[in-house]
């Protein structure tokens, strides 16, 4: 009767802090991000970034698309009151940002682009 209960409780420490690690890793798609990304490229997202301090211009951040709730990452352009963010690609282009979706709630937000890895 003990061994179950063990390793539940065990099953249920690793769930909440597998789930609470501060940083994640995504995988770029598209290129509305060029020069600065490519498709394929991977990223580490500090997801504590924005707890306690608000994004900034000039970041980049992974953030759920409000119309169909997929990962994408955008560059921060301004802060909009009513806590939403401005957003746009670095390849005009080739995105679909703030100048179609209008400003990104901050609940929306991932968090805050720490690193940009390796291309496939």
């Amino acid at each position: 009767m003990r061994f179950p209960i063990v390793t539940i409780l065990l099953f249920a420490v690793l769930f909440v802090a597998v789930r609470e690690i501060p940083a994640s890793l995504h995988r770029v798609t598209g290129d509305s991000m060029v020069p600065t990304m490519h498709d394929g490229e991977t990223i580490v997202v500090n997801r504590f970034a924005y707890r306690f301090f608000a994004p900034q211009p000039g970041d980049l951040l992974v953030f759920r698309d409000p119309g169909t709730s997929k990962l994408a990452v955008k560059r921060v352009t301004d802060l909009v009151a009513g806590s939403r963010v401005y957003l746009t690609g670095d390849n005009p282009t080739e995105s679909v940002d703030s100048r179609h979706l209008g400003g990104i709630a901050t609940d929306s937000i991932v968090g805050r682009v720490l690193f940009r890895g390796y291309r496939r």
